[in-house]
């Protein structure tokens, strides 16, 4: 428990200044490394283009879709619309209220707009089984408890839905565990494995018996599928 408590207050204290810095500096020079990245999140009406979000959408039947984008940004980078689908977003972050200052600074009205809530918190803001999809990119291993958001994703998504994750291989290790990199993502025999040099989880272990966990190594990402088991 004090190390879950110290991990939060770390993050309190200098994580998400680093995290608001980052989004400055990533305004400020639309994109710096990535324009293309900054130029897709600004668009009006961009496109849902990722291959494992997509992948699962086309198996659905059900025209309705709430998807729910966690550790978001001031931007939601998965898109806002799906041929053959009527597509509901909610980008959600625990730094909203400072990105909107950020967004109103530069100038961008977002496609739509992040709201303020903590993935470790996710169900003190949207009930069980709300969405249909739960998506993450690139922003739970920058959170002060990745396992316990992944957890709350599974609780908000319905039963016959899904879970969907990607991010970089180990990437605390790959940044030295600098800023807001403090946990690897490492896929190990199909389960996800969430760890450092203090702690080591096991995704599987820590949903069983209530989810079904795929993982996978694409490239130097881990992409993850977790399904409800109810």
């Amino acid at each position: 428990m004090r190390a879950s408590v110290g991990r939060q207050l770390w993050w309190r204290s200098h994580g998400r200044r680093d995290e608001v810095d980052f989004w400055a500096a990533w305004l400020e020079t639309k994109g710096a490394r990535w324009p293309d990245d900054f130029a897709r999140r600004v668009a009006p009406d961009p496109l849902i283009e990722d291959p494992l979000v997509t992948a699962w959408l086309d198996g659905l039947e059900q025209q309705d879709v709430r998807i729910i984008d966690v550790g978001a940004g001031p931007l939601t980078k998965l898109g806002v619309r799906y041929p053959g689908k009527n597509v509901t977003v909610v980008p959600v972050d625990p730094l909203a209220v400072e990105y909107d200052k950020l967004l109103k600074r530069y100038g961008i009205v977002p496609a739509v707009p992040t709201v303020e809530a903590h993935g470790e918190q996710l169900l003190r803001h949207f009930r069980p089984g709300s969405f249909d999809v739960a998506y993450a990119v690139n922003s739970l291993d920058h959170s002060y408890d990745p396992v316990r958001i992944i957890v709350n994703m599974v609780a908000v998504v319905r039963s016959d839905g899904a879970v969907l994750l990607r991010h970089a291989q180990n990437e605390g290790e790959q940044q030295r565990y600098c800023g807001l990199h403090q946990w690897n993502f490492e896929a190990d025999g199909g389960d996800l494995v969430v760890w450092n040099h203090a702690v080591r989880r096991s995704l599987s272990a820590e949903l069983e018996p209530g989810a079904r966990v795929e993982a996978w190594v694409d490239r130097d990402e881990v992409l993850v599928r977790v399904r409800p088991a109810r």
